[in-house]
């Protein structure tokens, strides 16, 4: 199979790999991590690795048009910076509705994963592979290069450009080299996820009640579509087993269920544990808060209202990834019989 076939077989796979149906359930989109094995740390709308947690899931969504493809940072509160893009040989979140976050495509190495952009032109590496002593050293050795001048820790401490750390990411020509990721699935889109607090009260919609894997009245997935006109995102919470009912705001300062076709259940975010509408989730927009008696309401977020809430998984689904591989793997062998 073309390697440009694979990246879309891929993520195909990924996407039609689920267990038995659900009555009244909506399957989400397959939430994943981008992680470096070498640290354990995921990628990050920052343009950063960072903690493998709810901030940084992704998602890999079709857009309009024939081979468009987004990587989408799940539940981020800001549209504007909510898809991954390319700015000069800079990454970082921003407009969904740009062309160049529409270019992705997640394509296997030799080893695992390559993030590549703009039809596998450009990939994403980290900047310790190239600004490291020890990376310096070597790129010298390979060019031919003396080391006996001008390779000492200080000289090359001074060739590190100001925005690179250790933990940021940069993109480059993939010709010049790329970072093998892992990708770690989520059961997201099989079991859902629970909106828990910090002294594991689960929101139910209406209510904090005590977190429980078995209640699946605390289950929760989230859908994101997109302006067919401007392209921005539109995110969604909806009650995991019973999809037509989602997270809404009343306009009278309380969160309850409602239709999901509801405007007011559009524009959903959850970043640095404050669940917000409207907003960037610190400044603006409104936040979810717990009452007195265990109930939700809506405060402006600029007030610092908010009540803390993880997104709490079962698993990171690896055996899901694992059945998508050889979902993959079957798609060649069938493709190598069909060319005999």
């Amino acid at each position: 199979m073309p390697r440009q076939l694979r990246a879309a077989a891929l993520l195909c796979a990924l996407a039609t790999t689920s267990s038995k149906s659900v009555s009244n359930q909506r399957r989400g989109h397959d939430a994943f991590w981008i992680m470096d094995p070498s640290d354990q740390l995921c990628l990050t709308t920052y343009g950063t690795l960072g903690p493998c947690d709810g901030d940084a899931m992704w998602v890999y969504v079709p857009r309009s048009g024939k081979d468009k493809w987004s990587l989408a940072s799940v539940l981020a509160p800001v549209a504007k910076t909510m898809c991954l893009m390319r700015h000069k040989y800079a990454l970082r979140g921003g407009s969904c509705g740009s062309g160049s976050a529409q270019k992705w495509e997640v394509v296997r190495d030799s080893s695992q994963f390559a993030i590549t952009e703009d039809r596998q032109k450009h990939c994403v590496v980290r900047d310790s592979a190239l600004w490291s002593h020890r990376a310096q050293l070597q790129r010298a050795m390979r060019e031919g290069k003396s080391l006996s001048r001008g390779h000492d820790a200080d000289v090359l401490g001074r060739r590190v450009p100001k925005h690179v750390a250790h933990n940021t990411v940069s993109i480059q020509k993939c010709s010049k080299g790329h970072t093998s990721f892992e990708l770690h699935t989520s059961n997201v889109h099989e079991h859902g996820f629970m909106l828990a607090s910090a002294d594991t009260q689960c929101f139910d919609g209406a209510r904090f009640r005590p977190c429980s894997d078995a209640d699946a009245h605390l289950r929760w997935g989230f859908g994101i579509t997109f302006d067919w006109l401007t392209g921005a995102p539109k995110t969604q919470l909806y009650k995991f087993y019973n999809s037509t009912a989602c997270l809404t705001d009343d306009r009278r300062g309380g969160a309850t269920l409602g239709p999901c076709d509801n405007a007011n259940a559009r524009g959903w975010g959850l970043r640095a544990g404050r669940l917000s509408r409207n907003g960037d989730g610190v400044k603006t927009g409104v936040c979810l808060q717990r009452t007195l008696d265990g109930g939700a309401s809506i405060a402006k977020c600029k007030e610092n209202m908010f009540e803390h809430l993880t997104l709490t998984l079962d698993s990171d689904g690896s055996d899901i990834l694992q059945a998508a591989l050889d979902k993959v793997a079957d798609m060649d062998k069938a493709a190598a019989a069909k060319a005999l």
